[in-house]
């Protein structure tokens, strides 16, 4: 990884100290069990880290959002960190064009710190249920969110069978949900400064 996690957790509640609490766990596992501990997938007595895309559509305004066949919800694209990845940065971006088909150079990256360019805007706290299929039993993710623009009419596509139908989604429909209501300010800050 380009930079520890310990210093993105550390950077990040500079900036949102109020999220102390929530992410207290994510804290704790990283305090016994180190980076290594919490960046790899097969670590289930907590949880691990994973990486999501927040892709709007501009001027639309627009959120693309896929159909996650495990959990059976509408999510951001995204998915778990691989050693290959040279940070989760990376694997928000090589999970965007698996799963929606959109590559790297199609988007255009809304950073949250200019200091910082791997700190994400939201990190989300998410109990993953056990997957009998993959013999994974509960868990959490520590899924670390970046955001990114592209233009209206960008094409997706997915022949991911985990992550199916991607679609532009209206940001007040996104801004309603329960997974998404409490970054949506996070969101529209964000591109209010930087667009």
């Amino acid at each position: 990884m380009n930079i520890p996690v310990q210093t993105l957790y550390d950077q990040y509640l500079e900036v949102f100290p109020q999220e102390i609490e929530t992410l207290r766990p994510f804290a704790e596992q990283l305090a016994q069990k180190g980076e290594q501990g919490i960046t790899d997938r097969s670590t289930f007595d907590a949880g691990h880290v994973t990486s999501g895309a927040i892709v709007v559509s501009l001027p639309s305004k627009r959120v693309l959002l896929i159909d996650h066949a495990v959990l059976q919800m509408q999510l951001q694209p995204g998915g778990h960190v691989e050693p290959e990845d040279d940070s989760i940065l990376a694997a928000a971006y090589r999970e965007l064009e698996e799963e929606t088909g959109i590559p790297e150079g199609a988007v255009t990256y809304v950073p949250l710190s200019e200091q910082n360019k791997f700190l994400p805007f939201a990190i989300n706290v998410q109990s993953i249920p056990a997957n009998s299929a993959k013999n994974e039993p509960n868990h959490t993710h520590y899924d670390f969110w970046y955001l990114f623009t592209a233009p209206d009419g960008t094409e997706v596509h997915s022949e991911d069978e985990g992550a199916t139908n991607p679609q532009w989604t209206p940001f007040a429909r996104f801004a309603e949900s329960t997974e998404f209501s409490r970054d949506a300010q996070k969101i529209d800050k964000l591109l209010a400064t930087n667009i």
